[in-house]
């Protein structure tokens, strides 16, 4: 105990190495230092009581948390910030109400310590007095309040939902990562507003959150948005597209292919190899793009799809040119090397063609088809006899669910292929 109380006094160190020797002493103490440090809430030093409370924090017992909350009256704020830093990280849900009178002190570092540790303890009876904080005059305690709202689920929705109407966007920015983070259904209609009505930054966020939620009502809003002024919107609503993997985005992700900007064209790439044969026509064509990692993204989009992109490639060794035409070679080959399935030996026909007829390629290109073919060959000779798959058609838009917020699917609203979104 000799110790501790050593420990104590260098609290009042002004040398930073000293008092966290003395921190680390007394936190490795536990328990057994919690009387003799929840005394020192009560010294005359008020570097002393500050140390004492963030020691009391990082022990974590709480059996301070009373002694913690008279604190919260201490006449120096830079000790009632550490207290309501320390309740924080006990969590005693005894600590509610004195940490929400906290959110009426005159220094803002007490505000915002007392909204994130009634964010971390997370009591729903927490939710009103956090409410009126959306209110308070400082934006970061604002953007906190939401982030303590966030934690509490959905009796909080309704209160971030509101914070979307918040004059600064750092904090509407915040009432969107949180309504993400909630994962509610409820939450969808709301993001799929903000991704068509607030500022860009936001809008950004509302695509990225729209994305995690999977949720197919999010589908029209986020094709609308690959129009987006923003660049940085088109490219997280193609990714949340790519997330959602919904057929229904196709022609609108396949628009988005011509985009000026390389991470839209790789997103959209990217979704497009997920939603499978009805996307593989816009895949094949961006096997003449002139940047090679959207090359790259195509032909892996490929050959996720598999066997259902065999006639798309076909039809592509009879367009393309010879670069292009390897390329389409290579791509069958590697579904053959990846899941050699029967419908491949659909392509063998179209190969042998192609050996026998362009006798003006270059090796290369010969080759290609060559290697394609005898890869083919072999690797499904043994399923040759088998009856070759069909491919499903897309799921019809007039069965996707849309938000009442959302562009409907009619076509009257959304973007339609041809059209190239401005750059802003």
């Amino acid at each position: 105990m000799h110790d501790v109380d050593r420990r104590i006094r260098e609290l009042a160190s002004s040398g930073w190495e000293v008092r966290d020797r003395a921190l680390e002493a007394l936190t490795a103490a536990g328990s057994d230092a919690v009387p003799p440090v929840r005394a020192a809430l009560e010294d005359g030093d008020e570097n002393i009581r500050r140390g004492a409370a963030e020691a009391l924090g990082r022990i974590g017992d709480r059996r301070a948390t009373r002694a913690l909350c008279r604190a919260l009256q201490d006449r120096h704020q830079l000790v009632r910030a550490a207290v309501a830093e320390a309740l924080g990280k006990i969590r005693d849900p005894e600590a509610v109400g004195p940490l929400c009178g906290a959110l009426d002190d005159e220094d803002r570092g007490v505000r915002w310590w007392a909204a994130d540790a009634l964010g971390k303890i997370a009591d729903v009876k927490a939710a009103p007095r956090l409410c009126q904080a959306l209110r308070d005059a400082d934006r970061y305690i604002r953007q906190k309040a939401v982030e303590a709202l966030g934690k509490m689920g959905e009796p909080a929705f309704a209160a971030v939902c509101e914070a979307l109407k918040d004059g600064d966007s750092e904090v509407r920015r915040t009432a969107v990562e949180t309504l993400g983070a909630l994962g509610s259904r409820q939450s969808v209609p709301a993001l799929c507003e903000a991704l068509q009505r607030l500022s860009g930054d936001v809008r950004q966020h509302a695509a990225q959150a729209l994305g995690r939620s999977g949720d197919a009502r999010a589908v029209p809003a986020l094709c609308a948005a690959l129009r987006d002024s923003d660049v940085g919107v088109r490219q997280n609503a193609a990714e949340a597209l790519g997330e959602i993997g919904n057929a229904y985005a196709a022609d609108f992700l396949c628009e988005a292919l011509g985009d000026r900007d390389l991470l839209v064209r790789l997103h959209a790439t990217k979704a497009l190899g997920r939603l499978g044969g009805p996307a593989a026509s816009a895949l094949c064509r961006e096997l003449d793009d002139e940047d090679g990692d959207v090359r790259g993204r195509a032909v892996e989009a490929l050959l996720r799809i598999g066997d259902a992109a065999v006639p798309a490639l076909c039809e592509r060794l009879e367009m393309s040119g010879s670069e292009e035409r390897a390329l389409a070679a290579e791509t069958l080959r590697g579904m053959a090397e990846r899941n050699p399935t029967p419908g491949l030996r659909a392509a063998l026909p179209s190969l042998k063609k192609m050996l026998g007829r362009w006798t003006w390629d270059g090796p290369a290109t010969r080759d290609a088809c060559r290697r394609a073919y005898e890869r083919i060959d072999t690797a499904t000779s043994d399923r040759k006899d088998l009856p070759l798959p069909s491919t499903a058609p897309p799921p019809s838009p007039e069965g996707l669910p849309v938000p009442a917020s959302a562009p409907a699917p009619d076509g009257e609203r959304l973007p339609r292929p041809g059209a190239h979104p401005a750059e802003g």
